[in-house]
């Protein structure tokens, strides 16, 4: 499923954050969570590279001890509609289920 979101700072409340005026856009709140975040990578985001960019991402974080979600990874965007690819800027997260375990906190 696709979906737009905006992560709000930590410091504000889903009360405090700016209503919006479209009645079909809802704020709401997601349970905490951790997740890992590839390096960015630059171009326009077709589903076929992507696929390959996160199969790639998830790979090296189970290489390192990491279990990974691989069913709830998320493309994250960050461009406007006109950005040229070259100025395109994505990332793959993916939650991660061991994180104490593995980082020791």
């Amino acid at each position: 499923t696709e979906c737009m979101q905006w992560i709000l700072p930590g410091n504000l409340s889903l009360y405090e954050a700016p209503k919006p005026y479209d009645r079909n856009v809802e704020l709401v709140a997601l349970p905490e969570r951790n997740v890992a975040v590839s390096r960015w990578f630059k171009g326009r985001a077709n589903i076929t590279t992507v696929r390959r960019k996160a199969s790639d991402f998830f790979n090296r974080l189970e290489r390192d001890g990491f279990v990974v979600d691989r069913e709830q990874w998320q493309l994250f965007r960050y461009n406007d509609a006109i950005a040229f690819p070259r100025y395109r800027r994505n990332e793959i997260a993916v939650p991660v289920l061991n994180v104490r375990s593995v980082l020791g906190h």
